[in-house]
């Protein structure tokens, strides 16, 4: 597994590198996985695109990738609230893999990705609360524009968002 993250991080950034961290470490999936930090919302001439940093001022569009077995991101809702002393940032943790690269095997393990993650994301310091869970394309990627995407959820695919609710103070910074 592959953590990808700007090596000195603050703020949000710095949360969310702790939290790729910790999935870095407790996932058991076989395959290579790309962990990456924050989901930039990209405007392009066709609509906007899903894209991550991957190094200096390079990005990268992270829809599916079959050239590795996952690939998780963090897209990061507005507002972000502040409660006093607190901040709290509504993220979806967008997750594709390819299930048989992932667990070795051609069942449908469709639930045994979410469940390994979801127990993962409910351990882990900062995440405040687990909210809700999409399934497909269409769903997850709500605010993107995926006309360009032919083959849609079809096996081994299996493209999922878990929404979590990330609580931290300008202390854990």
């Amino acid at each position: 597994m592959t953590v990808i993250a700007k090596t000195t991080a603050y703020g949000l950034d710095k949360i969310i590198k702790l939290i790729q961290t910790n999935i870095d470490n407790k996932l058991t999936w076989l395959d290579t996985v790309n962990i990456y930090g924050k989901v930039q919302r990209t405007e392009k001439e066709e609509g906007f695109y899903p894209e991550v940093w991957i190094s200096e001022n390079e990005y990268k569009e992270i829809f599916i990738d079959d050239n590795v077995g996952a690939i998780i991101g963090f897209y990061v809702k507005s507002p972000r609230t502040i409660d006093g002393y607190y901040k709290d940032v509504e993220v979806d943790v967008i997750c594709t893999c390819d299930l048989k690269k992932i667990f070795g095997n051609t069942n449908r393990d469709d639930e045994r990705a979410f469940n390994e993650l979801f127990d993962i994301l409910a351990s882990t310091t900062y995440v405040d609360s687990l909210n809700s869970m999409k399934e497909g394309i269409e769903n997850v990627f709500t605010d993107f524009d995926t006309s360009l995407i032919k083959y849609r959820d079809m096996q081994p695919f299996y493209v999922f968002s878990i929404n979590i609710n990330i609580r931290y103070s300008s202390d854990d910074c």
